[in-house]
């Protein structure tokens, strides 16, 4: 069996901080070797992949006609000025918003319905996503649409008020069996349907 630490270091390519601008030449094919078998990236590294590599990869995904989203999820994207910063700094139509209004309650206890006034503009996708216990001890995603501190009616409304028409996924639900997750399935279809008026 191959232990990890048996593996001498590799460099993933130089940085240097100090010039203006920094550079950094990453090789990404190691970065991506390594991270396939299961490596996880410093807080630093993931920094420097966040600042230096995506906005190179945004023209490139554009030529193939994809949208890269971020996604607020703590570390570079906690809370909406964070998302807003990443997206003003890379400046490309390809680098845009999956909005959580969850996850900014949850990584940074900040009300998700004003957040999303300024982020509207960038919104691609939406991730359907309650939680409850703002980001104290007791906080929680893991509960049903429409069960929890996030106010989705006037998310709702303020999506259709400014025509948006991407994609909506409910990344989670309340726990249970299979019947009972159906059930909640079912249940936060109903509510997010009579929300939108299908």
């Amino acid at each position: 069996m191959h232990e990890w630490r048996d593996t001498p270091a590799q460099t993933a390519g130089p940085y240097y901080p100090r010039t203006k601008p920094a550079v950094v030449n990453v090789n990404t094919e190691r970065v991506d070797f390594w991270i396939k078998r299961g490596a996880q990236p410093s807080d630093s590294v993931r920094t420097l992949i966040a600042r230096h590599l995506t906005p190179a990869a945004a023209p490139v995904a554009a030529d193939h006609g994809v949208t890269i989203a971020l996604k607020p999820h703590g570390g570079l994207s906690t809370t909406s000025d964070d998302c807003l910063r990443a997206i003003e700094r890379v400046d490309h139509p390809a680098y845009r918003l999956t909005y959580d209004p969850g996850n900014l309650l949850y990584y940074a206890g900040e009300a998700p319905e004003p957040a999303l006034i300024k982020l509207r503009p960038y919104v691609v996708a939406v991730c359907v996503k309650d939680e409850t216990g703002s980001n104290g001890p007791d906080r929680a995603v893991d509960l049903t649409p429409g069960d929890g501190d996030v106010n989705f009616p006037v998310i709702v409304k303020t999506l259709l008020d400014t025509s948006f028409h991407g994609p909506a996924i409910v990344e989670t639900l309340a726990p249970g069996s299979v019947a009972e997750v159906n059930d909640h399935a079912a249940r936060a279809h109903r509510y997010l349907s009579s929300l939108i008026g299908a």
